[in-house]
């Protein structure tokens, strides 16, 4: 590469303490999902159990910056997400390496500074790379700008990973002017060596980006991954599971999802002069360090204070988070009633202090994410009646779209209060609508109760309301698999033997209806809801402590082993997960309890290799149904583990089919196309199963795996054609009338009739499975042509059809 002034900008980024801290255990490790291209970002995250794999974020940008076919990428996080964090960490492992792609990391917070006109984010790059160097700013400059009068610009041939970090920091109004420019400068020819990172919130992409970028969508951290955190922070897996069950114990799992809030949190436990911590208390406290910023005079009679938990009040009550500038101020005005200071001067302070966030001089939020629930919550409290206020809400959390604003404040209000009376109004209202969403909200609020209220109620008043929500777990009960994982969840962190004997049953039983009347295990994330909420309740309420005797007591001893092999794991207790999975005569709730456990802690290929035998290996003799269970559960579980070497597995695997029965079949059929599995040998085995296979099931599985994996890879091959278009076609067809001969072209070949009749289980869930794959299959479905057709069909087909034409947009 060229330019000396580059090489030393990247050494002066990599000794800056900015930077190089996020290379230390301060940073925290995001997860990422990459969006299919043409698919909207809401759609993705609505699928839990269709949705790409997730991958390390830092690493799937330096991914997707090595693939070459995007050359912008754009980071959609939730707020407080780490975000910056994690594009400072890339900034610093770029710089590394510059000759791959040496990086510029812009502050966009900068760009409104820059004079007008249509240079202007180029100026605020160029003023980026002032930052250590000077002389790179002309540079930069000058390859941005094109060739100079003398000659080829100085870094002509150098290769530049430019780091946009913060579009949310850019008015509204000026955004669309820098997507313009920066678009301009991504098709730029001149430019075709150079790369771009876009961070923002997903709410504030442009949508002139969206169709020109690779998107990676940010997440909020799972228990799992705060778990796998602490014990790579803290060396000792023994202390990294005290540490997450303090988390559990104290009900902040749910707040530690957010980075910042687990730094927070860790500095909180780790100080050994901070009392016991509860999730109100932390609330409390950032809420109190902020206010404490501001001057004086509008700390006096808790003005500030008051003003948010009115705004919060207010806008909780609005579609979205903002609320109109003018409304603000006339609420401010209220709370100040006769004292002087000055409105505008009390609403700056505030943005300063990081409590609201101006947005464009039109609406106000609050920056924070559940900040605003916690402020209305004071206002609940605040109110004259509570029961009656309650009653006033609770309607609104009968609809989604409502609900996700009300269930935040009405779980910071369970973190305040002296007992559990004001949560009974939420079962009751379950009860009598028959609504899931109810349920959901009162598992979540029970798990916020402040430490040892939940362990204080009497054992009937305990048991009546985790059977409530145990209850609603079940599919018969509630029809949304999104719901019963939230469900399992949040019995993951109550303490009880009812939510032990639900989680069992989630996580090892055959409960869900499935096709021809028969029952089959629940959905893949509501089992690993379930597994994984089991050893959260043995890793902080094991049977060796007297406050997690009850719990076990009527567990199965072997049960019992395996869970605290799996606590144990990480202390050389590997092997005996080993033992009991693949133990003939252990009992087979135990065996499915190892498997998971090996998956979660899966440290090699051996781990991986011993959980594919599972599935590839010969069915033992006798006890098909055990065979089925293990061969169903390793193929879960493998979800669990590192999604590119599963894959890679697989593809070795299928270099020679081995001769399967059709229940492993289906399973490693799903198990690729979860991981997204996309060599030569993979998809033509696929492709073969879905063109050969007689099982109408197995068509329908091979047809959606290979939709899952086209859909993140449009462009990929088989045999020298292109597959999406052929995948479409075929999907289209059997969506249709799957009973005929069909035809799709190349790289597929005839898909001969079924022999089945038209109202069969198996051909409906065919054709219903092929109507759920148009959505995410590139190219145009002509879901306005199947909607006419449409009229005759079952009603669950035309289900399926809207649900993909409405996540199509």
């Amino acid at each position: 590469m060229s330019g000396d002034a580059l090489l030393q900008h990247c050494q002066a980024l990599r000794d800056d303490p900015e930077f190089r801290r996020w290379d230390t255990s301060e940073y925290i490790p995001l997860s990422a999902i990459a969006a299919p291209p043409d698919l909207p970002w809401v759609a993705v995250l609505s699928q839990i159990d269709d949705a790409p794999p997730a991958e390390e974020a830092v690493a799937a940008v330096r991914k997707a910056l090595a693939r070459g076919d995007r050359r912008l990428v754009g980071v959609l996080g939730p707020p407080f997400s780490g975000q910056t964090s994690a594009m400072r960490r890339l900034a610093w492992q770029l710089a590394e390496r510059p000759a791959l792609g040496a990086p510029i990391f812009v502050d966009l917070v900068r760009y409104a500074a820059q004079p007008a006109g249509g240079r202007r984010l180029c100026r605020t790059i160029s003023e980026a790379a002032r930052a250590y160097v000077s002389a790179l700013a002309d540079e930069v400059d000058d390859l941005l700008a094109g060739a100079p009068p003398q000659g080829a610009p100085a870094l002509a041939d150098a290769q530049i990973v430019f780091i946009l970090d913060g579009l949310d920091s850019v008015q509204r109004q000026l955004r669309d002017d820098l997507a313009r420019e920066l678009l301009s400068l991504v098709g730029d020819p001149r430019l075709a060596a150079q790369r771009f990172v876009l961070s923002c919130r997903r709410e504030s992409l442009p949508p002139a980006i969206a169709p020109r970028a690779r998107l990676l969508l940010l997440q909020y951290l799972s228990g799992r991954e705060v778990l796998r955190y602490l014990r790579a922070r803290r060396g000792s897996p023994a202390q990294a599971n005290t540490r997450f069950g303090q988390i559990l114990d104290a009900q902040l799992l749910d707040l530690a999802a957010l980075p910042p809030l687990l730094a927070n949190i860790l500095s909180r436990l780790e100080d050994r002069h901070s009392g016991a911590l509860t999730r109100n208390q932390l609330l409390q406290d950032n809420l109190d360090a902020q206010l404490a910023d501001l001057p004086a005079y509008l700390q006096r009679g808790d003005v500030a204070r008051q003003s948010l938990i009115a705004l919060s009040w207010e806008m909780s009550w609005q579609p979205d988070e903002a609320l109109d500038i003018n409304r603000v101020f006339a609420i401010l005005g209220e709370i100040r009633r006769e004292r002087s200071y000055n409105l505008e001067d009390l609403y700056e302070q505030l943005c300063a202090a990081g409590v609201l966030h101006d947005v464009d001089r039109r609406q106000a939020t609050f920056q924070r994410p559940g900040q605003r629930a916690y402020c209305a919550a004071l206002a609940l409290i605040q109110r004259e009646s509570l029961p009656d206020a309650l009653d006033d809400l609770l309607p609104q959390c009968a609809v989604v779209e409502r609900q996700d604003r009300w269930e935040p404040v009405l779980i910071s209000l369970a973190g305040m209060v002296a007992d559990y009376t004001p949560l009974m109004p939420i079962s009751q209202a379950a009860r009598a609508t028959n609504n899931g969403l109810y349920m959901v909200l009162l598992a979540r609020c029970l798990q916020a109760l402040p430490r040892g209220m939940f362990e204080q109620l009497s054992p009937r008043e305990r048991g009546a309301l985790l059977d409530a929500c145990a209850a609603w777990a079940d599919p018969a009960r509630e029809p949304s698999g999104v719901r019963r994982a939230q469900i399992a969840d949040a019995l993951g962190c109550l303490p009880d033997a009812v939510s032990v004997r639900a989680l069992l049953r989630l996580a090892c039983e055959r409960i869900r209806p499935a096709i021809a009347r028969r029952l089959d295990y629940e959905y893949t994330s509501v089992r690993l809801s379930a597994a994984l909420g089991l050893r959260n309740l043995m890793l902080f309420r094991p049977p060796t402590k007297p406050a997690g005797v009850a719990l076990w007591t009527n567990v199965a001893p072997p049960t019992v082993a395996a869970l605290r092999a799996w606590v144990a794991a990480g202390d050389g207790d590997e092997a005996s997960i080993r033992l009991i999975a693949q133990g003939p005569g252990t009992p087979i709730e135990a065996r499915i309890i190892a498997l998971f456990a090996l998956a979660d802690m899966a440290a090699d290929g051996h781990d991986l290799l011993f959980l594919m035998r599972q599935i590839i290996a010969p069915p033992p003799p006798g006890r098909p149904d055990d065979w089925e269970a293990l061969i169903r559960t390793a193929a879960d579980a493998l979800t669990l583990c590192d999604a590119s070497k599963v894959a890679a597995l697989i593809g070795h695997l299928l270099r020679r089919p081995p001769h399967l029965r059709d229940e492993a079949v289906a399973q490693l059929i799903y198990i690729a196309g979860r991981v997204r599995a996309s060599d030569p040998a993979t998809l033509a085995w696929l492709a073969a199963q879905l063109m050969s296979h007689a099982d109408p099931q197995i068509r329908a599985t091979a047809l959606r795996s290979l939709a899952w994996i086209v859909g993140g890879e449009p462009a990929l091959t088989l045999a020298g054609a292109p597959l999406a278009p052929a995948l479409l076609a075929a999907a289209r067809a059997l969506g249709r009338a799957p009973l005929g001969e069909l035809a799709p072209p190349p790289p597929l070949g005839p898909i001969p009739p079924l022999d089945r009749e038209a109202d069969d289980p198996g051909v409906v869930y065919l054709r219903r499975t092929a109507l759920e794959c148009l959505r995410w299959l590139p190219g145009d479905a002509d879901f306005a042509g199947l909607a006419a057709e449409a009229e005759s069909w079952p009603i669950e087909l035309r289900r399926a059809l809207s649900r993909s034409a409405a996540l199509r947009g």
